[in-house]
Parts: structure tokens; C-alpha cells; sequence
């Protein structure tokens, strides 16, 4: 087919809008209501944005932050509150609460990032700081500063030397608040007015968040955000030993490197060969598979050092639970078209490790990946098991749709809908770009939007089975 270059600029530009404007509209999941169906530990019921703030304090005086929080300690007393309640935790989980916690990871991912750049732009004796600011400031427990956010190349696999706990970068949004500012788009922000500012103390929204995986015992295993400025591929890699769980977390689009590549479009071969794997046929959106699959100066991926991670974290864990422990990819937008591309390959070159033998996706508003043989090759990690993908789209979200003919959407499909209505749970089902145009289509494909439909009280008999359960009734990998 050929194609002439005027149409091939119309359809990039067509890209750029339709992939990259993301985090203007991207708020925290957190800020819309809970519904009833979910457990009190996943709910976030009442809480609301306010920049005029109460007046309630919340500054602790301690000096040192380690000794108000709990210490690592010896690895069997380390281990012993995961151990005693994990029984209870792993009863009759549904995907609801599942489904909320990997939303909220998507958010933690966008809004770490932007702490981080607020701190390097105004912290005052931060190593490396790019301080151009005439806001510098001296924030609360310098030595907790540095644990959280002054990240470095640890090795070949980790850029994190520990991983952060949320108990932690909890006590640091408590000591800090006044700092920051959290907009409507949930874009974090340095508050200018912190010292005339009388309302600096209320809880801020992210709080919530950190705190629901605090008494997860969650903790970020690493954290690679160094191209975060002008874009480029961001990800963390978390646990929650309460949950017995890892979760891969990919950022979406924020600058100009993410807007290129998702304009990057046409169809590449070539994406698997490196990693000596043979699909005849299959053909991937060249911009998400140069992101995770070309190697740097050293030879490395961001795949291979993700990998690498996982495989380091699993290979510690304490022999009587590494069964226990479940694999999760999520992301938001270009964070879930890489968390596709990203369990496809381990699915099938690292099908040979007992982590990566039964993989979970959950994704959120995600760019079709590839083509029908992609779909096939997908299809038959899926029969055997080795991988599960639950993909939720929204009704006038076109990003979710097909833009090249011969493309299509994989896994099964939560779609949700408008006015009140039922989710569709379907095998792909992929919608054409046409049956999507909607009035206000960027707010379709905010997280908030996404939220408030997913969680309404018509979909709780839905959300209420268990992941297994909801794979079952819509996957068809026949089709």
C-alpha cells in the first residue's frame, strides 16, 4: 500500500494529539468515591481537594525520622507480620479491590516523579540538585530526603541501593506538606506561599494513597525516572508483602520524547529477534517496542534491567511463600500499551523462571499494540496460562481504539460505559475510531473518569468475582 507523505504527516500529528496529551488531564484515582462493595481498606470515601486548608498541625519534632518508624530488623521478624496476616488478606479477594490498587499504582507512578523534580528544583544541599530556583528550602529530616529521592546507579539491575518503604515517603509528605500543592489535575506542585500559607497542614490527597500501601507493608523495590523531564520510559517496581505480590508499574506520556514515540506508529518485525524468540508475522508499534527493547551504550534494555530486578527480588523471597507471590503489569495510557508489550516477552523468554510463569496485566486506557499475529502469539501465552490480560477501556476514549487496518486490541476487555450503564466484559473487543468520537474526548481518557464509571454500584456483581472468575466469562481466545 502505498502511502503518500502528506497522509503519513496527517496521521502523525493525528498520533501526537491522540497518545500524548495525558498528564494535563491525568488526576489521582484516589479523589472519587469508593463505592460500598469495596473492603474499608481500599476506600477513600471523603476525601476532597482544598487549597484553604484547616488549621490542624501535624508536625512531628523529632530530628531523626528512623526513630518514630519501624526498622527492617532481622529477616524472620521482618517477615513476621506478612506471615501472620496473609491468610486472612488472600480470603475471597475479588478483582475490585485488585483493580484499585494497581489504579492507584498508576497514579503513585506520575505523582513520585513529580515530587522528585520539585525536590531537585528547590532543595537546598541535594547532590545533583539542577537548582535554578529562588525558592531553595530546607526540607524537614535532610537524611530522609536523600534515602527517598537522591537515586542513584546501584548496579546493573537496581538504580534504588534499598527499597523505599511506604512508611517512609509517608512520613516525609507529613513532615513536608506545606511544600506542596496538589492541583485539581492531581499534578503535584511547589507551594510558593509556604510560609504565609496558614493552611499548609491539612492531609493531602496523596497521603491516602501512600498510607493504603503502608498498612500493605508495601515498599518501591526501584525506581528508573531519569528521563522523566522531557519524557522517555518510566517505570518502579513494587511489593506488598501483606499481599504477597510484585507489581511492574509504567508511567504514561508526559513530554516530548513520549509524544514521539507514540507517533512512531508503523509496525515493526523486528521487536523479538534480539531476544532469539521466532513469531512469523508478528508486527508491534515501533515506538513502544524502541522504548522497552533498545539496549544503551553498556547493551542493556530497560526489559533486561526490569527483568533482572524481578528475578533478584523473587530469588531472595524466603522459600515457603515464593509460591505465594503473584506478578503484576499495570499502567496508564502509553504505561499500558508497555505493560502489554512488557508481559508479552517475559511470557515467553522468561517462561523458564517461576516468577514469570503465570503473569496478570491490568491495564488502563491502553493504544493497540500490535497486529492479528501479535493477537495469536498473545492468544497462545493465554491458553497455556502463562499470561492474563484485563484491559479497561472507556466509551469515547479513542486512544483505545483501532487506527491502522489489520490492528487490534488484546486480552479481555472491560469497557465501561456512560448514563449509568453496565460494563461491557468482552474478549478484545476493539472499537473503531469512528463509533468513538465524543464531545470532550481528552476527559474520557483521564483516570478520574475512568474511576467514578469503573467503580459505580452497576458494575459491583462484576467486580465483586474474583480475577479467574472475570478471565473466564470474557476470555474467548478463539477470536
Amino acid at each position: 500500500m502505498n502511502i503518500s507523505r502528506g497522509t503519513l504527516l496527517s496521521i502523525s500529528l493525528a498520533c501526537v494529539g491522540r497518545f500524548g496529551l495525558v498528564s494535563p488531564f491525568r488526576a489521582p484515582s484516589h479523589l472519587s468515591e469508593r463505592r460500598a462493595f469495596l473492603p474499608p481498606s481500599t476506600r477513600c470515601d471523603g476525601v476532597r481537594l482544598c487549597f484553604k486548608r484547616a488549621s490542624l498541625r501535624f508536625r512531628r519534632k523529632t530530628t531523626d525520622f528512623r526513630a518514630a518508624l519501624p526498622t527492617d530488623g532481622p529477616i524472620d521478624d521482618d517477615w513476621k507480620f506478612s506471615r501472620e496476616n496473609y491468610e486472612a488478606a488472600k480470603m475471597n479477594i475479588s478483582v475490585g479491590p485488585i483493580i484499585s490498587d494497581l489504579i492507584k499504582l498508576s497514579d503513585l507512578i506520575y505523582i513520585y516523579t513529580s515530587i522528585r523534580r520539585i525536590l531537585f528544583k528547590h532543595a537546598k544541599r541535594l547532590k545533583n540538585s539542577k537548582s535554578d530556583s529562588k525558592y531553595l528550602v530546607e526540607f524537614d529530616s535532610f537524611d530522609l530526603v536523600k534515602e527517598l529521592f537522591e537515586i542513584e546507579h546501584f548496579d546493573d539491575i537496581r538504580f534504588l541501593k534499598k527499597p523505599i518503604r511506604a512508611p517512609h515517603y509517608l512520613e516525609f509528605l507529613r513532615r513536608n506538606r506545606k511544600y506542596f500543592i496538589q492541583a485539581p489535575d492531581g499534578e503535584m506542585k511547589f507551594n510558593k506561599n509556604y510560609d504565609s500559607d496558614d493552611s499548609s497542614d491539612l492531609e493531602l490527597p496523596f497521603e491516602k494513597m501512600v498510607d493504603t500501601f503502608s498498612k500493605a507493608d508495601g515498599r518501591m523495590i526501584d525506581l528508573d525516572d531519569k528521563a522523566t523531564l522531557e519524557g522517555g520510559l518510566v517505570y518502579g517496581i513494587s511489593s506488598s508483602r501483606l499481599k504477597r505480590s510484585a507489581c511492574v508499574v509504567f508511567r504514561g506520556s508526559v513530554g516530548n520524547a513520549d509524544w514521539q514515540a507514540n507517533a512512531n506508529f508503523l509496525r515493526n518485525d523486528q521487536a523479538f529477534t534480539s531476544m532469539g524468540c521466532d513469531f512469523p508475522g508478528v508486527k508491534v508499534h515501533s515506538g513502544f517496542a524502541s522504548y522497552l527493547f533498545d539496549r544503551n551504550g553498556e547493551g542493556q534494555s530497560k526489559y533486561d534491567r526490569i527483568i533482572g530486578c524481578l528475578k533478584n527480588f523473587y530469588d531472595n523471597l524466603p522459600d515457603d511463600i515464593k509460591d505465594d507471590y503473584k506478578l503484576y503489569v499495570t499502567g496508564h495510557s502509553l504505561g499500558g500499551a508497555l505493560s502489554n508489550l512488557f508481559a508479552f516477552a517475559a511470557a515467553n523468554v522468561e517462561k523458564d523462571h517461576p516468577f514469570f510463569q503465570k503473569i496478570r496485566v491490568v491495564s488502563f486506557a491502553s493504544p493497540i499494540v500490535g497486529n492479528r499475529e501479535y493477537n495469536k502469539a498473545f492468544q497462545n501465552c493465554e491458553r497455556s496460562g502463562r499470561l492474563s490480560l484485563l484491559r479497561i477501556s472507556n466509551e469515547g476514549d479513542v486512544i483505545c481504539t483501532r487506527l491502522l487496518p489489520g490492528s487490534t486490541q488484546n486480552g479481555v476487555n472491560m469497557h465501561l460505559l456512560p448514563n449509568g450503564e453496565r460494563m461491557e466484559l468482552q474478549y478484545r473487543n476493539t472499537k473503531d475510531m469512528r463509533t468513538q468520537v465524543c464531545p470532550l474526548p481528552i476527559t474520557r481518557h483521564s483516570l478520574p473518569d475512568y474511576e467514578r464509571k469503573l467503580f459505580s454500584s452497576v458494575n459491583s456483581e462484576i467486580l465483586g468475582r474474583s480475577y479467574d472468575e472475570v478471565m473466564r466469562i470474557g476470555g474467548n481466545f478463539t477470536e
